[in-house]
């Protein structure tokens, strides 16, 4: 029993070794001055002034509003008769991976 709880302590302390340890061939990435974005370019800024021309002159505001119909039609109302065996997912017989 002793020697089975050294065993995993081992191989733990080496697993954790492994999991904290550095690379130190690898070189930190080095920023170049031709990569380098001016951040206040990449914000939105706001026209000082603000012009409206795309705005038709007329604008209807009841028709912004969500209207009921005054009749309702159920012509795509499922059939009265359902078979539940159809409903049920299948798994094909064969598959092809084509």
């Amino acid at each position: 029993m002793k020697a089975i709880k050294i065993t995993l302590a081992i191989v733990l302390l080496l697993l954790v070794n492994s999991l904290f340890a550095e690379n130190e061939n690898s070189a930190a990435p080095s920023t170049d001055a031709g990569t380098a974005v001016n951040v206040t370019a990449l914000a939105p800024s706001v026209p000082s002034e603000a012009t409206f021309e795309e705005v038709t002159s007329e604008v209807n505001i009841m028709s912004l509003a969500p209207v009921t119909p005054e009749y309702a039609t159920f012509g795509d109302a499922a059939p009265a008769m359902v078979n539940i065996r159809e409903l049920a997912p299948v798994t094909p017989v064969e598959a092809d991976f084509e």
